[in-house]
């Protein structure tokens, strides 16, 4: 331990620094020690703020993402309109609810869950193509999520922009369809089924009906999301 004078501990003191002859060895410098602990202390709080399972927000962010996707499987399961070899529900109103308060990351991930609980639970078990039957859903979590990270920062969200609310909810809609088509597509080839009828026949009413129900989503999202903001239930 070295022994310091009143005046190299003022100096010290006021400049946070060593000395020239105590710069070989910073181990047994005050200020560096403090310097160093104080560089560990923000390292760690940097992890456990960051941490994926460690923060309290986080955990909460898995606690949205398993509710969501519940109400996602729900809605799928016991609302649903059958027009020939469509199925019509509303399960995207969890997704584009957690992407206007989450984000792209929990809206696409709450998509992605929900998803696969309902492939399992649909009969359909777990084949070669099951995630790539993921992939539609997360689209738009990902496409409505992005739009609303955008608008964050601002003092208009994207809930409080009704005509662009409405605009990318729509996109969103257009953009899960064509990745749906891709993916029946995908499947018929595997599993040897193709054709163009089959694949591509009501392309065009799936794009129509794909529309019609994000509107009606959006129509409900929308002021839902604005008045869980209000309470505070939002990332900021």
């Amino acid at each position: 331990m070295c022994q310091w004078t009143a005046r190299a501990v003022r100096s010290a003191g006021k400049t946070g620094s060593c000395f020239s002859d105590e710069r070989v060895n910073r181990s047994v410098c005050p200020a560096s020690r403090c310097r160093m602990k104080e560089s560990s202390s923000m390292r760690l709080t940097a992890v456990m703020d960051g941490g994926i399972f460690m923060s309290k927000f986080n955990t909460k962010a898995l606690c949205r993402i398993a509710m969501l996707a519940a109400l996602y499987v729900l809605l799928n399961n016991t609302i649903a309109i059958k027009a020939g070899n469509l199925r019509i529900t509303f399960a995207s109103l969890p997704v584009v609810l957690s992407a206007l308060l989450f984000g792209p990351v929990e809206s696409a991930l709450t998509a992605l869950l929900g998803e696969f609980i309902n492939q399992l639970i649909g009969g359909y078990g777990i084949t070669a193509t099951t995630a790539l039957w993921l992939i539609p859903p997360a689209v738009r979590g990902v496409v409505v999520g992005i739009a609303a990270l955008a608008f964050r920062p601002t003092d208009r969200p994207l809930e409080r922009r009704p005509v662009l609310g409405y605009a990318v909810c729509v996109l969103a809609a257009l953009c899960t369809t064509i990745s749906n088509t891709a993916v029946i597509a995908a499947d018929a080839w595997i599993y040897g089924y193709y054709s163009r009828a089959y694949v591509f026949g009501e392309l065009l009413y799936r794009l129509g009906s794909g529309m019609l129900i994000a509107v009606i989503v959006a129509t409900v999202a929308l002021p839902m999301a604005g008045l869980l903001r209000r309470q505070g239930l939002a990332r900021a």
